[in-house]
C-alpha cells in the first residue's frame, strides 16, 4: 500500500515537473545514533527513533494557476531494529487554485507500550492464549526448564486517504474526504481470571470513513450539507484463555465491530441590517454495534446510541462600539441499546441525556483602547437513569475588561461566576447509623452536585522595546460543594505561566515558566458490618467512621532557548534546557485514631510524581546558498514515581501474575544527529 502511494507521488512529480515554470523545494539525507539507558519504549512511546539513516523532502511546483505540493518525513531504515522508521509521513497536494484540490495522505504513528514483557501463556497475538498450569496451582518458577515468554507491547497505527474539493468558479462547492486506518499489535489487558492478572490482547482494528460534503457559497449566505459513514471491524471481538484443566477457561471480550453514520446541515447568513449575522447548525449520528456473549450462555448485547444536536447564534453590531451574541445549543443523547439486558450477576442500564445551553453577551469599546466585556450563560442537562440526580442547572456570569492604551501594552482582567443547583434528594441530617443504603445516600458525585466556582483570570503583554516582549498570564478558580456530606468538598487550583523574548544583536533568547497547583478535598464514610469482611480492622469495637482525603499536586516547569547567527548566512548555532516537575500527595485524615487502623491511614507522598529534563544543541553550516550541513544533539531524562506502580515488576505468582507492562518507566537517552540538505 505504502509502495504504490509512493510510486503514485513520484510518478506525479515526474509528469508535472517539465510543465511547471516555478520549482522550490528540499531534500534532505541525515543519520542517528542512539544511547538509551533505562527503558527504551518510553523514551520512543510515541515516536521511532534509534541507530539508523533518515531521509525527507518537500517538493513544491506552480505554472499560474496550478501547483503541486510533496511532501515526505522519516522515511528510513532503523539499524536497530532493521525495519523502517514507524513514524513516517508522506501527502501531496494537487490541483488547480479556483477549480478543484485534490490531496493524498499517508502516515504512521507507534505506540511502544512496553518492551520485553514476559507470561507464561503461549500464543501471543493470537485469540488463544495457553498456560502450561493448571488454574487452581502456584505459577511456575521463571527456570531454564520452564521459561517465561518474552514479548513486546507495541502498536503500529497506520493513516491512508485522499481528498478532493472541487468549485468550478462557482457559488457551488462539493468535497469528498476517504480514509483508512489500521492498528495492529497488542495491548495489555486485565481480567480477574483465577492466577492471571494481566496478559497480551491482540490487536487487529481498521476503521473505514467517508465524508462528503456540499454546498453554496456567497457574500451574504453559505449553506453546506454533509455527511459522514464509518465502519470499524475487529476479527478478534473475544479471545480465550485456557489452563489444563477441564473446567478452567474464561472469554474474555474484547473491542466490538460497529458501524457509525452522521448527517449534518449548516447555514451562515448575513441579514442586511444592524451588521448582523446569523449562524444555524444541525447533526444527527447513530453508532451501533452487537456483542456475541458466549460464555456460560449464548446471548447476543446489541448496542445502538444516537445523538441529535443543533445550535443556533445571531452576533450583531448595532452600532459602531456595542458588540453582541445570543446563542442557543441543544444536545440529546438517547440510549436504544438492548433493554435491561441479564448477563452473569449484572443488569445493563440504558443512560440517556439531554442539554439545553443558552446565553447572551455583549462588549462595548470605551475611551482609552478600553473593551469591556459581559454576559450570562444557561446550561440545563436532564439525565435518565441517574438515581442521584436526575437533572442540574447551571447559571455562568462573566464580566471581562480589556485595556490597550499603549501600543506597548495591553491588559485583560476576566471574572466568572458558576453556581450549580441540582434535584439531589437531601436525606435530612447526617446520621452514623451502620447502614450502607445511608451512607451512598449521603454520597455525592461531583459532575451532579451542587456547587459554585469562582474564577478569575489576569493576564498583561509588554513590550517596552523593540527586541525584548514579556507577557504573563495568572487563573485562579475555586469550587465549594456546599452541600456535599459525602464526595468532593471543594476543588482549588492556581496557574501562573509567564514567557519572556529578548534578541540582543545575534542572539535570540526565549524563556518560560509555568507552575500549577491543585488542592482537592474529599470527605468520605468507610462501612463495615459486623463480622463481614474488610481492609480495616474495627476500632474499639466502632466498625464505622468517617474519613477525608486531601489531594495535592504542584506541577511546574522552566525553560530556556537561545539562537545565535554566529556567522550571517554562514553559521547558527542554538542551545535549549526544559525542566518538568510533578510532585503529588495525598493526606488521610479520620475521626479515629489513624494509627491505631490496619492498614494505618498515612500521608503519601508517591502520587503521580514525575521529573523530566530535555537539553537541545543544534549548529547549523551553510556550505553553499543551496547546500546546508546540520549537526544536533538531544538529552531526555525521565524519572517516575507512583504509589499504585511501586513495586510493580515481573510477578510470576499465584493470583498476582503481572507481565511487566507497567515496569520500570525510567530512562536517560542521548541522540545524535546528523543531516545534509539540498534547498533548490
Amino acid at each position: 500500500m505504502k509502495r504504490s502511494l509512493l510510486i503514485s507521488l513520484a510518478l506525479v512529480c515526474a509528469c508535472s515537473a517539465s510543465a511547471m515554470a516555478d520549482t522550490t523545494g528540499t531534500v534532505e539525507l541525515g543519520g542517528q545514533l542512539v544511547g538509551i539507558k533505562g527503558n527504551p519504549s518510553k523514551f520512543n512511546e510515541y515516536r521511532d527513533l534509534g541507530d539508523g539513516v533518515t531521509g525527507g523532502f518537500n517538493l513544491n511546483l506552480s505554472h499560474e494557476a496550478y501547483y503541486l505540493d510533496l511532501l515526505g518525513k522519516n522515511f528510513g531504515l532503523n539499524f536497530d531494529s532493521g525495519k523502517r522508521y514507524r513514524d513516517q509521513e508522506f501527502s501531496l497536494q494537487f490541483g488547480n487554485y479556483e477549480n478543484i484540490k485534490l490531496g493524498l495522505f499517508y502516515n504512521e504513528i507507534p505506540h511502544n507500550h512496553t518492551f520485553g514483557a514476559k507470561t507464561f501463556f503461549s500464543g501471543i497475538g493470537t485469540t488463544t492464549l495457553t498456560s502450561p498450569i493448571a488454574n487452581n496451582a502456584a505459577l511456575p518458577n521463571a527456570t531454564a526448564q520452564n521459561p517465561p515468554t518474552t514479548f513486546d507491547y507495541i502498536r503500529d497505527r497506520k493513516n491512508l486517504g485522499g481528498e478532493i474539493e472541487i468549485s468550478a468558479k462557482t457559488p457551488l462547492f462539493f468535497s469528498a474526504r476517504g480514509e483508512v486506518i489500521e492498528v495492529k499489535g497488542t495491548l495489555p489487558t486485565g481480567a480477574n481470571s483465577g492466577t492471571i492478572k494481566e496478559f497480551p490482547a491482540p490487536v487487529d482494528y481498521r476503521t473505514q470513513s467517508v465524508m462528503l460534503e456540499t454546498g453554496y457559497r456567497s457574500k451574504a449566505l453559505t449553506a453546506t450539507i454533509d455527511g459522514t459513514v464509518s465502519t470499524f471491524t475487529n476479527p478478534n471481538s473475544s479471545m480465550t484463555l485456557n489452563y489444563p484443566s477441564a473446567a478452567s477457561k474464561y472469554t474474555i471480550y474484547l473491542a466490538p465491530e460497529s458501524k457509525n453514520y452522521k448527517v449534518g446541515g449548516s447555514v451562515r447568513y448575513k441579514l442586511p441590517f444592524l451588521n448582523t449575522v446569523l449562524m444555524a447548525r444541525g447533526s444527527h449520528s447513530q453508532s451501533e454495534n452487537t456483542i456475541a456473549l458466549t460464555e456460560g450462555i449464548t446471548k447476543d448485547f446489541a448496542g445502538k446510541i444516537t445523538y441529535t444536536t443543533a445550535a443556533a447564534s445571531v452576533a450583531s453590531n448595532p452600532i459602531t462600539n456595542l458588540d453582541t451574541r445570543i446563542f442557543l445549543n441543544f444536545l440529546d443523547k438517547q440510549n436504544e441499546s438492548t433493554q435491561d439486558f441479564v448477563y452473569g450477576n449484572a443488569t445493563t442500564e440504558r443512560f440517556d441525556y439531554h442539554k439545553i445551553n443558552a446565553g447572551l453577551d455583549a462588549g462595548y469599546k470605551l475611551p482609552g483602547k478600553t473593551k469591556v466585556s459581559a454576559g450570562y450563560e444557561y446550561l440545563k442537562v436532564m439525565r435518565a437513569i441517574r438515581t442521584d440526580a436526575t437533572s442540574t442547572s447551571d447559571h455562568i456570569l462573566f464580566a471581562q475588561v480589556k485595556n490597550e492604551f499603549f501600543n506597548w501594552m495591553s491588559a485583560k482582567v476576566r471574572y466568572q461566576r458558576l453556581e450549580r443547583s441540582s434535584d439531589n434528594q437531601d436525606p435530612g441530617l447526617y446520621s452514623t447509623a451502620t447502614d450502607a443504603s445511608l451512607v451512598l445516600a449521603y454520597w455525592r458525585y461531583a459532575d451532579t452536585a451542587d456547587r459554585t466556582q469562582d474564577a478569575i483570570k489576569v493576564g498583561v503583554e509588554v513590550e517596552p522595546m523593540h527586541n525584548l516582549a514579556l507577557a504573563a498570564e495568572y487563573s485562579f478558580k475555586n469550587s465549594d460543594f456546599d452541600k456535599t456530606i459525602l464526595g468532593v468538598k471543594k476543588d482549588l487550583r492556581h496557574e501562573l505561566y509567564i514567557d519572556a523574548t529578548l534578541t540582543a544583536g545575534i542572539v535570540k533568547l526565549n524563556t518560560f515558566f509555568d507552575v500549577e497547583f491543585l488542592n482537592v478535598g474529599t470527605n468520605s464514610r468507610r462501612f463495615q458490618t459486623a463480622g463481614a469482611g474488610s481492609p480495616f480492622s474495627a476500632v474499639n469495637g466502632v466498625n464505622d467512621f468517617n474519613w477525608a482525603s486531601s489531594r495535592r499536586d504542584y506541577n511546574y516547569a522552566i525553560g530556556v532557548n537561545a539562537d545565535v547567527d554566529v556567522i550571517k548566512d554562514r553559521l547558527t548555532a542554538g542551545a535549549g534546557y526544559r525542566y518538568e516537575s510533578v510532585d503529588g500527595t495525598e493526606d488521610f485524615g479520620s475521626s479515629v485514631n489513624p494509627t491505631t487502623l490496619t492498614p494505618q491511614l498515612a500521608k503519601n507522598t508517591q502520587v503521580d510524581n514525575q521529573k523530566k529534563q530535555i537539553i537541545t544543541a543544534k549548529l547549523g553550516y551553510n556550505i553553499t546558498k543551496n547546500l546546508k550541513f546540520d549537526v544536533s544533539y538531544l538529552f531526555e531524562k525521565l524519572e517516575y514515581s507512583d504509589d499504585h506502580w511501586v513495586n510493580y515488576t515481573y510477578t510470576p505468582t499465584a493470583g498476582t501474575n503481572l507481565t511487566g507492562a507497567y515496569a520500570n518507566p525510567n530512562y536517560e537517552a542521548h541522540v545524535g544527529f546528523l543531516k545534509l540538505g539540498y534547498k533548490f
